[in-house]
């Protein structure tokens, strides 16, 4: 179904949700291709589920509060299959309300208030676009992209998670708010929302 869908565009079928590309007993993934011919700037927000904390040598975790093991989100060539750049949980920026934004585009068009200190993490978009060029006689299109977001081994009942969802187009109806959105911008149009763009969004 993900293939004929993907290069065939015949996505009418409604398949059960079964082990796909990287998925294995412990994670699921749910994938969207972006396309920075629209706008260069592609900002994703969302909800994060709670993670155990194991980035500083804990000597255990605790999983008491925990929602997944591991959560992370990527960038890929479609193609070659090329692990562009991640973030995974305990890099993730938290705002206030205890969502996130983060930004994806090419080194050249990173804005400028996308950093640290403004609460803004960032994802490099691959300069080989879907990395189709691997095959011989090819091109790659250099404006596609993919992202990717995993959900490891869901606890505590948690039912927002990609590993309830059970046929393709139910994700938002099954995750609610921890299903990444996305939204482009030009490079101009979010830096004029400055330090405080996740308010102005």
């Amino acid at each position: 179904y993900s293939n004929q869908c993907s290069f065939l565009n015949q996505c009418a079928a409604n398949p059960v949700r079964q082990v796909n590309w990287y998925a294995n007993i412990d994670n699921q993934y749910v994938s969207a291709f972006i396309d920075n011919s629209i706008k260069p700037v592609v900002v994703i927000r969302g909800q994060l589920p709670k993670t155990p904390a194991t980035l500083n040598g804990e000597s255990s975790f605790d999983e008491s509060q925990a929602q997944l093991r591991y959560w992370s989100i990527c960038q890929n060539e479609y193609y070659s299959q090329k692990v562009t750049a991640c973030l995974y949980d305990e890099q993730i920026t938290i705002q206030p309300d205890g969502k996130y934004l983060i930004v994806t585009s090419t080194e050249a068009n990173k804005p400028s208030n996308v950093n640290e200190v403004c609460g803004i993490d960032y994802i490099s978009w691959s300069e080989e676009g879907d990395g189709f060029a691997l095959a011989e006689g090819m091109q790659n299109s250099i404006h596609d992209g993919l992202l990717i977001v995993r959900n490891m081994l869901p606890v505590n009942e948690f039912d927002q998670t990609v590993q309830n969802t059970q046929v393709p187009g139910d994700e938002s109806a099954v995750m609610g708010e921890y299903l990444p959105s996305a939204q482009y911008f030009t490079k101009e149009e979010f830096e004029a929302l400055g330090c405080d763009a996740y308010l102005s969004l």
